[in-house]
């Protein structure tokens, strides 16, 4: 399920606050590595096979995401909670 714009905008201000705060610092976390893709993709002389590149690409961001401290104690975090609610009947 994909969120609209809509539908965030009628969620309490702390759940959208903390969809916030997770966008935020996964993107701080990422920025690194996008950058030197940025650089090494311009110091690519010739072309690039643009399917595969880009899911390589998807694919270093995700793993610097998954070794991100900040994520890795969001995402603790996060799964506490799932387990929480899941238990709860919620």
């Amino acid at each position: 399920m994909v969120f609209s714009s809509i539908e965030f905008n009628i969620l309490p201000e702390s759940i959208k606050e903390l969809f916030l705060h997770i966008t935020i610092t996964a993107d701080a976390a990422a920025k690194p590595t996008e950058q030197h893709i940025e650089l090494e993709q311009m110091a690519v002389k010739g072309l690039l096979n643009l399917s595969n590149t880009k899911e390589a690409n998807k694919n270093h961001i995700s793993e610097a995401l998954v070794q991100d401290a900040k994520i890795k104690i969001i995402d603790s975090k996060c799964a506490e909670l799932l387990d929480k609610l899941k238990d709860s009947g919620e």
